[in-house]
């Protein structure tokens, strides 16, 4: 074997051994090393999180249905909101490589920046949190309140299909689905409505005339599914309800009647209410005692100058 090809062995065998001592010593929570710096698990999450809350959900809102799905950030998301980390963070050491950091009116816009953050932290920490609903008073609004209510729905997992193939195999999906396996078979849980009162009277009155008229497979595969959850239980599967090829199956999983919403689901959200609804009160006498006690000398001369 020629030198060179021994040297070139060899600065592969070292490669090839730092590549996997660097494999095999995964420091904990670190994503990405780029020099000295460390990318966390944190840093990823929190770069853009509208980013990251929508890869999770995707919003198919089709009739009656009142939830989101939720899935997994497939390896090609997970890849580029990686990348975006890693490029902004060499941009950002870029910049202050030119001393941008030092520049003028990034101070100023620091400064600026820095005030509003602390401004809006003082008021959570201070004007906020002097707002404390007791027990008596939330559980008041929420009996007094006719808003947390909530109508009849089912659990459901669903399947759209598109062809007899697909069909059968969404059938025999679903028959294995269950709550604690749903994510495994890559499907979701959703809550639809159940159709009742005057809604659910109007969407019976339309099934009958397209039924007398010999129409029914024209109606909506969803509105079909929702009329049927009326009388279904819990494991049944309904379906496949549809037309021209698109078709839908879904699986109950568990039904919920109309009713009140359980104090304890709605309480954060009543305390929320009732801390924004004093909020500005709170706010307007704290000022007012602030400026009670402060000493202001006011030039009026150059106050209008502000305004020329």
């Amino acid at each position: 074997m020629s030198t060179r090809k021994t040297i070139f062995a060899f600065v592969a065998l070292i490669a090839l051994s730092a590549g996997l001592i660097a494999q095999g010593d995964v420091p904990p929570d670190v994503v990405a090393r780029i020099g000295e710096q460390d990318i966390t698990i944190d840093d990823v999450q929190s770069f853009d999180p509208e980013m990251v809350f929508q890869f999770k959900h995707f919003f198919e809102r089709p009739m009656g249905q009142v939830s989101s799905g939720r899935r997994q950030i497939d390896d090609r998301e997970r890849e580029n909101i990686l990348e975006q980390s890693i490029t902004q963070r060499l941009m950002i050491e870029d910049a202050r490589a030119q001393d941008l950091d030092k520049d003028a009116d990034f101070l100023s816009a620091m400064a600026r920046f820095e005030d509003y953050i602390l401004l809006n932290t003082y008021y959570n920490k201070v004007i906020r949190a002097s707002i404390q609903p007791t027990d008596e008073e939330l559980r008041a609004e929420y009996d007094r309140s006719g808003r947390f209510t909530r109508p009849a729905t089912a659990k459901v997992i669903s399947i759209w299909s598109h062809d007899e193939l697909s069909l059968a195999e969404a059938t025999d999906k679903l028959k294995r689905a269950t709550k604690d396996n749903v994510e495994e078979l890559g499907l979701t849980i959703t809550d639809m409505r159940i159709p009742e009162g005057e809604d659910g009277e109007m969407m019976q009155q339309k099934t009958n005339m397209r039924s007398a008229d010999g129409q029914e497979g024209d109606l909506d595969p969803m509105m079909q599914v929702m009329l049927a959850l009326k009388d279904a239980k819990a494991g049944d599967i309904i379906g496949p309800k549809g037309r021209d090829n698109h078709f839908l199956t879904v699986k109950v999983i568990e039904k919920h009647p109309a009713g009140k919403i359980p104090f304890e689901e709605v309480r954060e959200q009543i305390e929320r209410e009732l801390v924004d609804r004093e909020f500005h009160r709170v706010l307007e006498e704290k000022q007012r005692e602030l400026r009670r006690k402060a000493v202001v000398t006011i030039y009026y001369e150059n106050l209008d100058k502000a305004f020329e």
